[in-house]
């Protein structure tokens, strides 16, 4: 896989080809691990009979971030600047100090022809973009940092407690479960860890099977 994505990118660093490796099996979903090959996701395979981007529009509109914060906005109030969108992207998820995830989801909408950005200064949604919007049924919502602070509330007070010896917590190998998971489907780490995170960090933890 590596060798192939030379091939077409000579010019790129190990480190950017494992990140493109990275991005179509969890972040797009299209590819699959089995032991050492990488195979097609159904997803995947849908995307190269069709090479129609709405192949992935279920996935990125409900699985990552951003895409239907944009999309929405644009079909609701019409064109705007590409800084303003970066901007609502920053208030809808804090965490994203800087520029460069608001400015990576924008390209990709880009390169999916969901967004028109040949104007510098609008940026406005394509009738492929239009489709999309038609998907949304929901209204975008803010990442919660309430929820997340409650989260890391409650993992550092069972870890508190294990060190004080008030609870025996023997917690499943993290990187162990993302990685067999990783060999049958596609779901992103960061969603396999929050998952582990929300059943193990609450007091009322599932028995051991």
């Amino acid at each position: 896989m590596k060798t192939f994505i030379k091939g077409h990118s000579p010019k790129l660093k190990d480190s950017s080809i494992n990140t493109q490796i990275y991005t179509l099996q969890f972040e797009l979903g299209v590819l699959r691990r089995r032991g050492e090959l990488y195979l097609p996701t159904e997803r995947g395979q849908t995307l190269l009979d069709s090479g129609e981007p709405i192949a992935l529009s279920d996935w990125l509109l409900t699985q990552v971030l951003g895409p239907d914060h944009v999309i929405v906005n644009l079909r609701d109030h019409g064109p705007t600047t590409r800084s303003a969108l970066v901007a609502l992207l920053q208030a809808a998820y804090p965490r994203w100090t800087s520029t460069f995830a608001p400015s990576s989801c924008l390209n990709w909408l880009r390169h999916l022809r969901v967004l028109d950005m040949e104007d510098s200064n609008q940026v406005r949604l394509t009738d492929e973009g239009q489709d999309w919007a038609g998907m949304i049924e929901w209204v975008p919502e803010p990442f919660r940092e309430d929820h997340a602070d409650a989260v890391d509330d409650e993992l550092i007070s069972v870890a508190e407690a294990a060190d004080a010896g008030h609870v025996a917590v023997d917690l499943p190998d993290e990187t162990a479960i993302i990685a067999a998971i990783a060999e049958v489907g596609h779901f992103p780490p960061t969603l396999i860890a929050k998952l582990h995170a929300g059943l193990w960090s609450h007091r009322r933890r599932p028995s051991p099977c």
